[in-house]
């Protein structure tokens, strides 16, 4: 067995974990999930608590007290789902109320108070919302997330984050990224990500869906969810809009419900016809083997204006389930100075820009964006 210290943790040969802050010894089993918790006092083993977990790593049972009878509470909750204060649902009496360090360990004093903290013995969630294992032992200081324990006076987790290698420049141990006032953390594995247009992080909710997200603005200042597009599909933008500027017509792909992408198909100088699309679902249905979610697909340039926003057609015949992209153009007049002008004549010019918006079913329609900004974006949260 390997000793460091009286106060850290070590292994012994099997794995089995002894915590030198507390005596206790865990122990794991093939998922890495706690199985046991006990304490050793001369030849004598005390089994806290033990439990047992389906091959997802749900929880099938604890170790627990029989108890009988029951009474009705409210919980309040705060923004990241604590309970703050407990009442009893017939009599209105608040029985229990809490305030919390920012990882998670329970303050002793009621902020602004010098008085102790009303505890109510048989609750159970606090922190987060999650289930405490004091109830099951006084001394198990874990709290229960679905995949895995956390330990609030350490701020980590007591095994490895099974979405690991999907966030591996991340501690596979810390608790919300290191930021628990401003995240949340529903089952302790992976993250959702909400992104701006510039690729900054607005917020991080650990919900277990593994996904990033722009956060854009509608035409009637509401807020849309974008999916970050793969660094592939990015690419095959890129084509389209050279396609596009290089005949004057339009161009389009498909993309699946998986994130795959179909051929990129070409149109008239207006729309591409259902039959022009044909080769494209067909190819993401039978060679990538996905269905529809969304169609991407260009608009020419216009020498009169921009062509970066929807046309009814276009929302009428909405696909999938996620917005559709408009690969469209931006107007601006310059003004410029040649050389060889006389002194105060300028000349005024229409240049393009490539600029996106997106649209759904349900007649949401975003602002349009800076495409060049936003492929920069996506690229950068792709690489991360």
């Amino acid at each position: 067995m390997l000793l460091f210290s009286s106060s850290v943790f070590h292994k012994d040969d099997a794995f089995n974990t002894h915590d030198g802050r507390t005596g206790q010894d865990l122990a794991w089993n093939v998922l890495n999930l706690i199985s046991g918790v006990s304490t050793t006092s001369g030849n004598t083993t005390s089994q806290l608590a033990s439990y047992t977990w389906f091959a997802d790593g749900s929880k099938y049972s604890a170790k627990w007290s029989d108890r009988t009878g029951y009474t009705v509470y409210h919980h309040i909750t705060d923004h990241l789902g604590s309970v703050r204060a407990i009442t009893n649902a017939s009599t209105g009496n608040v029985v229990e109320t809490s305030d919390f360090l920012p990882f998670g360990t329970r303050w002793s004093l009621t902020a602004g108070s010098s008085s102790s903290t009303l505890t109510d013995a048989t609750n159970r969630w606090r922190y987060s919302g999650k289930e405490e294992q004091k109830a099951i032992n006084s001394s198990l200081p874990f709290i229960d997330y679905g995949a895995r324990m956390y330990d609030p006076t350490i701020a980590r987790w007591m095994s490895v984050d099974p979405m690991a290698e999907k966030y591996y420049p991340m501690s596979p141990y810390g608790y919300c990224v290191g930021n628990p006032i401003r995240l949340i953390d529903y089952f302790g594995k992976a993250i959702t990500d909400y992104y701006n247009l510039k690729g900054k992080l607005i917020r991080s909710v650990n919900d277990g869906k593994s996904e990033k997200y722009f956060v854009i603005e509608t035409i009637s200042k509401g807020k849309m969810l974008l999916e970050v597009p793969s660094n592939s599909v990015l690419n095959k933008m890129d084509q389209s809009y050279d396609l596009t500027e290089n005949t004057g017509l339009e161009h389009g792909f498909r993309i699946g419900e998986k994130g795959g992408s179909s051929i990129i198909v070409s149109g008239t100088q207006d729309e591409i016809t259902s039959e022009q699309w044909k080769p494209a679902i067909d190819d993401l249905r039978e060679t990538v083997g996905e269905n529809v979610a969304y169609d991407v697909h260009t608009h020419p340039m216009d020498v009169n204006g921009s062509t970066n926003e929807p046309s009814d057609t276009d929302i009428n015949n909405a696909v999938g389930s996620k917005p559709n992209y408009v690969l469209g153009y931006e107007a601006r007049i310059q003004t410029e100075q040649s050389t060889g002008q006389i002194i105060g004549e300028q000349k005024t010019a229409v240049k393009h820009y490539r600029y996106v918006s997106v649209y759904d079913k349900n007649g949401n329609v975003s602002k349009p964006f800076d495409f060049h900004v936003f492929r920069k974006s996506s690229i950068k949260i792709n690489n991360q």
